[in-house]
Formats: C-alpha cells, structure tokens, sequence
C-alpha cells in the first residue's frame, strides 16, 4: 500500500473537478476598471456622402461586421470595403452603469428598425416620386433608401423613450428612477430630426479627436507656435522687470514706430484717392512712357533708366567733337521730315476712310502692297459679226433638230450665272434663295 503525502493529495485536488469549478465558477470576464462594460455603449457611424448609418458596439469600425449591416439597395450602393475617411461619427450613446444588458437589447431594436426602413417603404410615397407623380428610376431610389441619417435619430428617440417607460422586451426597468441616458452628438442639431425625447436622456457635445491613441501628443507646428508664443510672453516679462527697476527720472515712454509702407501700398493708396482703377494707372504710365519716348526721338538725350537698371552704372556719355572752323564747315543739308507717329497714321487712315465711306473709289494700296497692279476684270468678247442673210434658195434645207432637254440642275445653274453676269458692276444684292426664306421664316417664328 503507497503512502501518499499530503502534497501530492492537493496537486491532484487542484488538478481535478474542484479546482476546475473554483477558478472557472463564473463566465462573466472581469471588468477591467476605467473602461465600459459590452453593450453600454453603441457608437453611430454617418457616411458623408449617402447618408448611411452603421450602429457599433467598439470604437473603431470592423469592415466585415460594418458592411453586413449595409442592405443591397440598387448597383454602387454598398461599397466594395469600408473607407475610413468617408465615415464620420454621428452619437454616441452611454447607458449608466450595470446596463449593459439594455445597451445589447437597445441595440438589436436599432438594427431590426434600421432593416425595417430599408425594405419595407411605401412605393406610392411621395418621397419616392417626382414632380409628376411618377415613381423615381432605380438610382434616385438607391439614394432615397440609403439616405437613413433621419430615420436612425428617430428610431434612437423611439428606443430610449420605451425603456423610459419601462418595457421589460426592451430595458430595465430601473431606467427613468434616477438613471439617465447620454447621447452626445457629434453636431448637436442632428438631434432635431427627432420629434420629441424622453426626460432621461440627456445631450451633450461628442469631443472627437483624430489621434486618439494619444491625445495630448501635439504636432511639431503646434509646438513651434506653443515655443514662440512662450519664449515672447518670457521675453515681455524680462522687459517690464527692467522697467519696473530703473528710476522713475530714466523711464522714457515708448514710441511705437511707424511701420515702413512700401511702393506697393502707396500705389494702392493712390488709386483709392483718385478713383482709377491699376488697369488705368498702366495705361497713363505707358502712353506717358510712349510720350517720352516720342520727345527724345531723333536727339542725344538718353532715356532715364528706371527700375532694375536705376541703381546701375550708366555708359559713360560719348565725348563731344570739336566743332571745326567756320570757314571749313560745309553747307548744312536739309533736314528730313520727321516721321509720323503711330497714332498720326492711325488718324490719317480714319480719315481717308471716312472720305471713301460712300463712294465706289478704292483704298490705295500701301507698304508691301504699293506696286501690285490693280486687279482689272476680264474683257467681254465681242460677239462675231452676224453673216448677211441669205435667200431661201440659197440655204439648203436641213432637218430640224430639237434642242437637249436640259435637267432641273442645269437650268438653275444658267439662271444663277446669268443673274450672276447682269449683277457684275453694280452694288445690287445677289436676292436669297428659297431655302434661305424658308430658314429665315422659321427662325422669325
């Protein structure tokens, strides 16, 4: 018979039905502090784009768990997987503590309600019809049906007011005695698509954050701006110490200076005081310019450098001649005339416009065009000479022929040159033609 120690009868204790049942004895995970149990919170998901709403028990969006909530309302209607960038929170909603049960039971209602609204509407509605009564093609409905943003406040309304009433299918019925509800909304007008709320339930401001594993980590701008902003604040301390420290006789007042105004805003300056706009400065700068130009035309003046060739160094001016002897000077010769402007040509030309305006003569040719030779109009032929007429027994008989019939298309085309050769000459109009008054009445109509 083997003695066994009392050690060895514990170890077997521990490793048996007994120990199983003491370490195993509950099913409920313990709760670790600071954080919600499952199902007191339920977190609203908005898309941006179509109106789509996702309930979620976590934070963060699981994209198999996310897209199975989202019905087939049409094609493109359910994406191929979840964007994060194109979801945005809607609420959230925070059960008190130890309700977690009714959190669970609040959120099935939601998704049941939710898949209520999605396949069972009212195709006679007149959300799903147009202007005419008729019922909108299959994508206009898509969107109707996903557009669920509305809906889902309502239903969040419906819920929470039933467990306010205290239905046992739904929540506890401790909920109303003194435990309230929060709902905080991401934008708090949302809440408005709801007629009424219960008296337990209580809004507030959802404070989202876009680093959320570590909200107090600010980025390297926001802490060079935060440096700045603290080495001035330093900065202006130190100088009202030193102020403060020296006698009152050394104390002079600060004079705040002026800041220096550059060209930029004494032109701007300028054209608010005279009411011309910058495009009327740049034309009276360059017909001032063109002035100027036009003055030191033909002489040994030079042009004032201006902007970036101010500063510079100038070509030193070329020496003067001496001027020769009396006796040996030569005659002077005539001087030329001086050219026309540009805008003395341009009033010249206006004017033998307006002399020519009327009259049949043409505008004489200039430039390039000076030697071409006028264009002259081919010369008519002149008709042959007609024969004496002979007598009848002169001509012999021949037989008759009768002319080519000639189709519909040739006999317009001799009527079109015909009338083309009498209108040669003249400052008659060629007429329209049938179709051009057809067109025209039409267009008159």
């Amino acid at each position: 018979m083997s003695v066994r120690s009392f050690s060895d009868a514990a170890r077997n204790c521990m490793n048996g039905s007994t120990a199983r049942g003491v370490r195993y004895a509950s099913s409920v995970a313990a709760n670790k502090s600071g954080r919600p149990e499952h199902g007191e919170q339920i977190y609203v998901y908005n898309h941006l784009q179509t109106n789509q709403v996702v309930y979620s028990l976590t934070k963060s969006l699981k994209n198999n768990a996310s897209l199975a909530q989202l019905p087939y309302n049409g094609k493109k209607t359910v994406p191929a997987a979840l964007r994060k960038d194109h979801w945005s929170p809607l609420a959230l909603i925070t059960f008190p503590p130890g309700t977690s049960a009714a959190g669970l039971t609040a959120y099935q209602k939601l998704r049941e309600y939710r898949k209520l609204h999605e396949l069972s509407w009212d195709p006679s509605s007149p959300v799903f019809q147009d202007k005419d009564g008729k019922p909108l093609n299959r994508i206009l409905r898509g969107r109707k049906l996903n557009d669920q943003k509305a809906n889902s406040v309502a239903d969040i309304a419906a819920v929470l007011e039933s467990i306010r009433e205290g239905n046992e299918k739904i929540g506890l019925k401790g909920i109303g005695e003194g435990k309230n509800v929060e709902v905080k909304w991401r934008d708090l007008n949302d809440a408005e698509w709801a007629e009424k709320w219960s008296e337990a339930v209580v809004h507030d401001v959802w404070e989202w954050r876009e680093n959320n594993r570590e909200p107090e980590k600010t980025r390297p701008y926001d802490r060079m701006i935060a440096k700045h902003a603290e080495e001035e604040s330093q900065a202006a301390a130190a100088a009202g110490e030193e102020q403060k420290q020296q006698p009152a006789e050394q104390q002079q007042p600060t004079v705040q200076q002026e800041p220096a105004v550059g060209e930029e805003t004494v032109t701007q300056w300028q054209w608010e005081t005279d009411g011309k706009t910058p495009e009327e400065r740049k034309r009276e700068k360059r017909i001032k310019h063109l002035a100027l130009m036009e003055r030191l035309k033909g002489t040994h003046q030079s042009y004032t450098p201006r902007g970036k060739w101010k500063h510079e160094s100038a070509p030193a001016p070329a020496p003067t001649p001496t001027p020769a002897p009396i006796a040996a000077r030569a005659t002077p010769e005539p001087l030329a005339p001086p050219k026309p402007t540009k805008a003395e040509r341009h009033a010249a030309h206006l004017a033998l416009m307006a002399s020519l305006k009327g009259t049949q003569q043409v505008y004489p040719n200039r430039g390039k065009n000076a030697n071409r030779t006028p264009y002259e109009a081919p010369k008519k032929k002149k008709p042959a000479p007609v024969a004496a007429e002979k007598s009848a027994a002169e001509v012999p008989v021949a037989a008759t022929v009768p002319p080519p019939a000639l189709s519909k298309k040739a006999e317009r085309h001799a009527r079109h040159v015909a009338l083309m050769e009498s209108l040669r000459g003249t400052q008659q109009v060629y007429p329209p033609g049938e179709k051009a008054e057809r067109r025209r009445a039409r267009m008159e109509s």
